[in-house]
């Protein structure tokens, strides 16, 4: 629920006072609740404000992600030249793959060297403090990057986003509903099956960290072919060729996840795994665009 609102409030400020602050602001909003998390004290302590404050905590987390990607994804494509723009924007989308898999393999060495009531102390908060070095790191990277091109020649709007509502309802709905197609699939694969994985079909938990692992390692390997395939092929015939793959082991993955049991649990769950990230890649490569190639050519030539 908070990450459409981050998209529409970052989007909108985004048009108003620019791409670069905006970003800025997002990293901010989203890293510093991360780390948040870190500290806060738990049931015994707070009582039933514990799990209230953490639940606004991720909701300001979600609206600061919101305003991650599209903010990160438009800003490639605008600083982009002619004929490049999947490759620039492929690297905002390899940070899902690289950055699942560095939280994931924290988790993963602290479930291996803690033992349970450890973890379950105090462990847990290790990632999301460290999650402020990242923090610190990308507000150095966001401050040295210059302004869009494109958004200093655009003629500045009111209400941006009453604009994209009034004009623009049709590619609105169009990429809005790539992405939840994505999204839906991506973590029915992460965090679904991860889930299912170890309460009903009984794999142990560190084993299915390492197949989701290893699966999106091929997640960031599709990424950059897809993002590369759309400087050659286009936009629209990569993404309809996702689709179709989508609906396809949108509805063969349930039963070979099912079957784990009973099969090989690397013929099955490493198979359906990579397949299912390996589709949800060709969605990357979706791209916020308010305008066409060509304009975004001329805008950045002048």
């Amino acid at each position: 629920m908070s990450r459409p609102l981050g998209s529409a409030l970052f989007g909108h400020w985004g048009d108003r006072i620019g791409r670069k602050s905006m970003l800025i602001a997002s990293l901010l909003t989203m890293g510093l609740s991360t780390a948040l998390v870190g500290v806060l004290p738990g049931y015994a302590t707070l009582g039933v404000f514990a799990p209230i404050l953490l639940v606004l905590l991720r909701f300001v987390q979600g609206i600061g992600l919101g305003g991650e990607w599209g903010g990160a994804a438009l800003l490639a494509a605008e600083h982009a030249p002619p004929g490049k723009r999947g490759l620039y924007t492929l690297f905002p989308q390899l940070g899902p793959a690289i950055g699942f898999i560095l939280a994931n393999g924290v988790f993963l060495g602290l479930s291996i060297g803690m033992d349970s009531a450890t973890f379950a102390a105090w462990g847990w908060r290790i990632p999301f403090l460290a999650s402020a070095i990242l923090v610190l790191v990308g507000l150095l990277v966001r401050l040295g990057i210059a302004e869009s091109p494109v958004f200093r020649r655009a003629a500045p709007t009111r209400v941006p986003l009453l604009g994209l509502l009034r004009h623009q309802p049709r590619e609105l709905l169009l990429g809005s509903g790539a992405r939840i197609v994505q999204y839906a699939l991506f973590y029915t694969a992460t965090t679904y099956c991860l889930s299912y994985g170890t309460s009903v079909l009984d794999i142990p938990r560190t084993e299915m960290l390492m197949l989701t692992m290893i699966a999106v390692i091929f997640l960031g390997l599709f990424t950059v072919a897809g993002s590369l395939a759309s400087d050659r092929f286009g936009r629209r015939r990569v993404v309809l060729a996702g689709c179709v793959a989508g609906i396809v082991w949108g509805l063969v993955i349930p039963p070979l996840v099912a079957t784990a049991l009973q099969a090989s649990l690397g013929s099955i769950a490493i198979g359906g795994f990579i397949s299912l990230l390996a589709v949800v890649s060709l969605f990357c490569v979706v791209k916020l665009r308010e305008t066409r190639d060509e304009d975004l050519d001329t805008a950045r030539t002048g």
